[in-house]
């Protein structure tokens, strides 16, 4: 016998050693075991229902429609360095230039409709059953756009996904930090019309260099916007911003990892259960000088504080992740089983801006299917066929 066929011999004596295979004369179902922990979790991970919560549609437009809509218009996004190296991560002054890129090639309603479906269908993929697309809506109407035209294409992607994939979700209409709260209080009223209209508008945020002006400075804006009646969120990103955040009573916090270095006002997330929605890989491509890992990002530290703690992916196609790929990165980091991860996604679940009539039939729906997932993650209903 070759020695690839010894091998072969000893491989197979210690599968049946291992239990892996019948010895000889026996039988067994090969289907029928558990599957082992390290694919359980990789395949809950992309399975368990889950929502996003903080997803910029200009960063989230899959490479390959962006490469369609350039066609379009005889742009090329490559560069010298290789084909796909328009889409590398080389620092904040070119991933900037990248979304304003992304932004520029939305010209048409279909346009971002199309390009808006794309993104949700990736969201899918990954397991989301409910999205909120962050738009800085000031961009666009800077470059022409009338905001209700804009609003109103993405409506129809979402009318789409409702439709095809029983996706609920809606739009986070963004504050530009750096154009300070005047032009913030004029976005919030162009907010409050369109959910009053019946755009998919849920809440208002803010993006942007949080370098630019204080957090406080948009205290204009989120006080008409809470007074139209919508949901409040906003990046923190910076020590300073937490508690102008907590005063303004934002209903959620996005990325909010700097909480960690001021106790005091952590103490206050954790005891108002201010959901904050993390965003791991985000963080630590940006900034590896400060978060090299994910052992080094805060998050360990939120949750041991009991924080409320979602997880999300930004711009997903720029730091190469997906929403199941954040959470398979979180199980690693914080040492989750299976109960941990549905616990996770149900967390995400529940801080999603679900409308008051569908909220209960959908968590319900989702319960189970948890439930099952639990049970075997190949399965999302009560059992195998």
């Amino acid at each position: 016998m070759t020695d690839s066929g010894d091998a072969l011999d000893r491989a197979v004596e210690e599968a049946i050693a291992g239990g892996g295979l019948p010895g000889e004369g026996e039988m067994f179902d090969v289907e029928a075991a558990p599957l082992g922990p390290v694919i359980a979790l990789d395949v809950l991970s992309r399975r368990v229902p889950k929502a996003e919560l903080h997803l910029h549609l200009e960063g989230a437009i899959p490479p390959s429609t962006l490469r369609r809509l350039a066609a379009e218009r005889g742009v090329d996004l490559r560069d010298s360095r290789a084909p796909g190296s328009g889409f590398d991560y080389r620092g904040f002054a070119k991933f900037g230039a990248d979304l304003a890129r992304a932004g520029e090639l939305l010209r048409e309603p279909s346009q971002v409709t199309d390009a808006a479906l794309d993104v949700l269908a990736r969201e899918v993929d990954a397991g989301c059953r409910h999205v909120e697309i962050m738009v800085t809506l000031g961009f666009h109407t800077d470059r022409g756009w009338d905001p209700f035209d804009f609003l109103r294409a993405l409506d129809s992607a979402f009318g789409t996904a409702r439709d095809h994939w029983d996706l609920s979700g809606g739009v986070i209409v963004e504050f530009d930090r750096s154009a300070g709260g005047g032009v913030a209080a004029r976005i919030a009223e162009v907010a409050g019309d369109a959910a009053d209209s019946g755009l998919p508008v849920v809440g208002v945020g803010n993006s942007g260099d949080p370098l630019a002006v204080p957090f406080a400075a948009l205290a204009p804006g989120y006080e008409i916007a809470r007074a139209r009646g919508l949901r409040l969120c906003g990046h923190v990103d910076m020590p300073d911003d937490v508690e102008p955040a907590l005063d303004f009573g934002l209903d959620r916090i996005d990325h909010g990892y700097s909480a960690l270095f001021r106790p005091d006002l952590l103490e206050r997330i954790v005891e108002q259960q201010v959901p904050l929605t993390l965003c791991l890989t985000s963080n630590v491509m940006q900034m590896p000088g400060i978060f090299p890992d994910f052992d080094t990002h805060p998050v360990a530290g939120l949750a041991a504080a009991g924080a409320r703690c979602t997880y999300h992916t930004d711009d997903p196609p720029y730091f190469f992740t997906d929403l199941a790929q954040e959470y398979r990165a979180a199980a690693r980091t914080l040492g989750w089983g299976p109960d941990e991860l549905v616990a996770a996604a149900r967390a995400s679940l529940e801080a999603a801006w679900l409308p008051a009539h569908e909220r209960d039939a959908r968590l319900g729906v989702w319960d189970a299917e948890l439930s099952a997932l639990l049970t075997d993650p190949r399965w999302s209903a009560a059992g195998p066929t």
